[in-house]
């Protein structure tokens, strides 16, 4: 209660504390915000008083103008010199306002009233240096002042000059002081205009500055008074916060002595419900729970009646028995009684205080139960009252199902051991690794023996992903990120779909290794690995031997076009150091090398050879490879040249295909071969008889003839392309119809047109290989699914025209002009017809990776290159996603030799 009294007497004298604290710091922040407001104004007044001077500055000015004006007009001297008087005393009126604004001071002025009965006034106007504020520019009105002094002692002379020559009639230089008096005087207007025009801006810069400055000053009042109104809301929040404390604190200690009476009569009633609450979670324990004062029970849960049903009470048992260890047995099967308790004499102590001192060990005990033998741990927990009085809290928790199952399971341990062992041993002994690892990519102590085959060291403990990249590094974080990634509670085909984009194919150990991965459970990866190093091995010879076979049938099927290119590629051959030419440059001789090797490889390439095909690819790399050097020269070319060798990898297409044609496959047919050089000796003989034997019919025919053996139908020049564009959709995964080709079987032409019907090849394949797209993007296009590649050849107006077109994606002049751009080559004033024919230029390729079938950039131009050799032309008309045509025109009459169709005599 004391207690109670002197916390409220505290709590008063903090109130009124509270209050007076409140009350000062109103006042004091009313008494702040006044002086500041003080402030506030003497610096408008200073401002004004300075607007206040440049005021007097224009007035005096005014003045100023206002005399020299009258100081012409005045004729008499005496005036003149008072006029005079009264313009240097108002400039020395300006310069010394000029000097209080510049430097401070204080001016006295007199105001004139000039009103009856008034006297006239005294202003005094003070300005502190520190109030001068830079802005105000007065030094430029100074000299203009001064000028104007001289001025007006220059305007006097001449005016007393003019009233002498007056007297003295001498009219010219009366002529001339005019003319210089007004000279004067129309300069006046302008000065007086700029040195006006000076003041104010002195009185213009004051005023803006005065709004600022009051503009300023009300903002700066506006937070003096938001500050002192915030000041006092929390003075006043403080007070009324704490004095409503203070009250509240005052209420609380009235309800406390209440509230001690009730809370003693809840804990009474809480005591009774929590030993009523013990009791019950007692009973209802599985577990048989008994309290001893160390010589007999004082108390027991329900679940020891439930135990010993022959007893319908705690009473009746107590009766009968002072403690449980009466109903202890030993059990038959326990070969000692060491693990066992019972009603004996431990070292002279008894069970009880044994199990008290051995709380490490854990005890047992039996007990019977109609007829059926329950097994019980057993424990003992000492708990001391008071210094005479102790009890001990006996425990018996029923194990006899836990003992029941733990013998079932050692049988079934058993057995599982033993078909874990013969499991150990079927995956040991087969053909395949098994082992698992962690999310955490960490490989678990069990996997089978030939995983040490693959990875040759121990692989528990070890990182999977380090195995299998140790030097790959973002493959192998691709594959640690993607294992981490995976939800593993995810029982969707989601796991199985993303482990499915994982490499399942490894080299490990010179071994080619196939990987299956299995998701095991909510931790556990399963790895599969299978050698299929033979499967590989057997693939490779297969796939060789296929290589071989389409040889061979593509070899055969066209034996005398294949035996025209081996004698064409053999002529290459030996003229090869030949071709390098001292008179051009080393890029122009590599550049035409480069085409023809390209050209050749499209042609063995059409013919399946195998080492050939792949040598001149190898070769065009390091063409490439050497354009790319500094300081090329023909030497250094011929030196690359003699260092290959051509005919190796010939020999080796060669006799691979003598091995499986027949022996004189290469041989020539039974045939007559007459050279071509002999046709043309006997075709001069003929032209040089006498025009009238060439009139003669029989010789007209003679000449026809003999220029017929000179030339070959031109299908057979064609004939290889169908198959070649089934071979290459085939092998570039593209569905594409039977080649449509339509040609009059019936023109003929000389071999000359043989290189460029050759050099053809670079457009089949670009239709291929840039043109046709894939299924799924021509379905998406709403095109048909196979594409159309067609060639029409024919005669017009004694032109062979020739037209390849394809309906695939079409050229992209977009990617034109970045290659353009990437080669340095301008743009801006080529049409769209003139773009597209850039793609003839050397290694203009759209195409960013480079294959052995595409991607060079020369197949086109060597195709440019055939054509211009016998004068012909080309246009390409494109459309971007719907198809490619090309127009090619060859001459019938040509330099090198002449086209001529049998159905027309030309």
């Amino acid at each position: 209660m004391k207690n109670l009294q002197s916390n409220l007497i505290k709590h008063l004298f903090f109130l009124i504390a509270i209050f007076i604290f409140g009350f000062c710091s109103i006042m004091l922040t009313n008494f702040l915000s006044s002086v500041f407001k003080k402030e506030l104004d003497k610096k408008t007044l200073h401002l004004e008083n300075k607007i206040k001077l440049a005021e007097y500055i224009a007035e005096d000015l005014f003045k100023i103008k206002s005399d020299y004006y009258e100081l012409a007009l005045t004729e008499k001297k005496q005036k003149r010199i008072l006029i005079q008087n009264r313009l240097k005393e108002k400039v020395n009126s300006i310069k010394r306002i000029l000097e209080i604004l510049q430097d401070g001071g204080t001016l006295k002025r007199e105001i004139k009233l000039n009103i009856s009965g008034y006297i006239n006034d005294i202003k005094l106007i003070e300005l502190r240096k520190k109030e001068i504020y830079s802005s105000i520019k007065t030094s430029d009105i100074l000299p203009k002042l001064n000028h104007l002094l001289v001025m007006t002692k220059k305007l006097i002379g001449l005016l007393d000059l003019k009233k002498e020559c007056s007297k003295k009639n001498e009219l010219l230089k009366l002529k001339e002081l005019n003319q210089k008096i007004r000279i004067f005087y129309e300069s006046s207007p302008y000065f007086f205009a700029k040195i006006i025009e000076k003041s104010r801006k002195i009185l213009y810069e004051g005023e803006l500055e005065l709004r600022e400055i009051k503009k300023e000053i009300i903002r700066e009042k506006k937070h003096y008074d938001h500050i002192g109104n915030i000041i006092i809301v929390l003075t006043s929040l403080f007070v009324i916060f704490f004095g409503w404390f203070t009250a509240k604190e005052i209420s609380r200690n009235n309800i406390r002595l209440k509230k001690l009476n009730r809370d003693l009569a809840k804990k009474i009633k809480q005591t009774l419900k929590q030993e009523n609450f013990i009791r019950g979670v007692l009973n209802s324990q599985s577990s048989i729970i008994l309290v001893n004062n160390g010589k007999e029970i004082i108390d027991a849960n329900s679940t020891l009646l439930y135990f010993f049903e022959q007893f319908k009470t705690y009473q009746d048992l107590k009766k009968q028995h002072r403690c449980i260890s009466d109903f202890f047995v030993i059990p038959d099967d326990v070969p000692t009684f060491n693990a066992y308790i019972t009603d004996k004499d431990y070292n002279g102590k008894n069970w009880i205080e044994y199990i008290l001192k051995n709380p490490s060990i854990p005890h047992k005990v039996a007990m019977m139960k109609k007829g059926l033998l329950h097994h019980f741990y057993i424990w003992a927990t000492q708990k001391r009252i008071s210094k005479d009085e102790l009890v001990v809290i006996i425990t018996l928790n029923d194990i006899t199902y836990d003992i029941s199952r733990q013998k079932k399971l050692k049988i079934l341990n058993t057995t599982l051991e033993n078909s874990l062992s013969d499991i150990k041993n079927l995956l040991n002994n087969s053909n395949q690794g098994f082992l698992s690892f962690s999310q955490d990519l960490i490989i678990k102590k069990q996997h089978s023996k030939i995983c040490h085959k693959f990875f040759m060291e121990n692989l528990s403990g070890k990182n999977i992903s380090e195995l299998l990249y140790p030097n790959r590094l973002k493959r192998k974080k691709f594959f640690e990120n993607t294992i981490k990634s995976l939800d593993l509670k995810d029982k969707s085909f989601k796991n199985s779909t993303i482990l499915s984009l994982l490499q399942n194919e490894f080299i490990l150990n010179k071994r080619v290794v196939s990987v299956e991965y299995k998701v095991l459970d909510s931790d556990t990866f399963m790895m599969i690995l299978t050698d299929i190093t033979e499967k590989r091995i057997l693939e490779k010879k297969v796939n060789r031997e296929a290589k071989i076979l389409k040889m061979v049938l593509s070899v055969v099927s066209h034996r005398e076009e294949f035996i025209d290119l081996l004698e064409e590629y053999r002529i290459f051959i030996d003229n090869l150091s030949s071709s390098i030419h001292d008179n051009q440059t080393p890029l122009r001789n590599c550049n035409t090398l480069f085409m023809d090797i390209h050209t050749f490889k499209g042609l063995f390439l059409q013919k399946e050879l195998i080492y050939t095909s792949h040598f001149l690819h190898k070769f065009e790399t390091k063409l490439s490879e050497f354009m790319e050097l500094d300081g090329l020269s023909n030497d250094s070319l011929r030196n690359i040249i003699d260092k290959n060798s051509f005919i190796d990898s010939l020999n080796q297409d060669l006799n691979i295909i003598e091995e499986i044609a027949e022996d004189n496959f290469f041989q020539a047919q039974k045939s007559l071969t007459i050279k071509e050089e002999e046709i043309n000796k006997i075709e001069q003989k003929i032209l040089s008889l006498d025009e009238k034997c060439l009139m003669n019919h029989k010789f007209g025919e003679i000449l026809s003839d003999f220029k017929n053996l000179k030339n070959k139908p031109f299908h057979l020049l064609m004939d290889s392309y169908p198959k070649f564009i089934s071979q290459m959709s085939q092998r570039l995964g593209k569905s594409i119809y039977p080649l449509d080709l339509k040609i009059d079987k019936n023109i003929a032409v000389t071999y000359n047109i043989k290189p460029f019907v050759q050099s053809l090849i670079h457009i089949f394949r670009n239709a291929i290989d840039h043109g046709i797209e894939p299924i799924e993007e021509r379905i998406f296009k709403n095109k048909i699914e196979l594409g159309t590649i067609g060639c029409k050849i024919y005669v017009e107006n004694k032109k062979l025209k020739i037209i390849i077109s394809d309906d695939g994606r079409g050229i992209d002049i977009e990617k034109i002009k970045l290659k353009a751009q990437i080669l340095s080559i301008e743009t801006i004033n080529l049409n769209n017809e003139e773009l597209v024919q850039l793609i003839f230029n050397q290694k203009f390729s759209t195409k960013n990776e480079i294959s052995d079938i595409s991607g060079r950039g020369v197949g086109l131009s060597a195709v440019k290159k055939e054509l211009d050799k016998i004068g012909g032309e080309v246009s390409i008309d494109t459309t971007l996603g719907k198809g490619t045509a090309f127009y090619f025109t060859l001459p019938i009459n040509y330099k090198g030799g002449d086209f001529y169709d049998k159905r027309v005599s030309l």
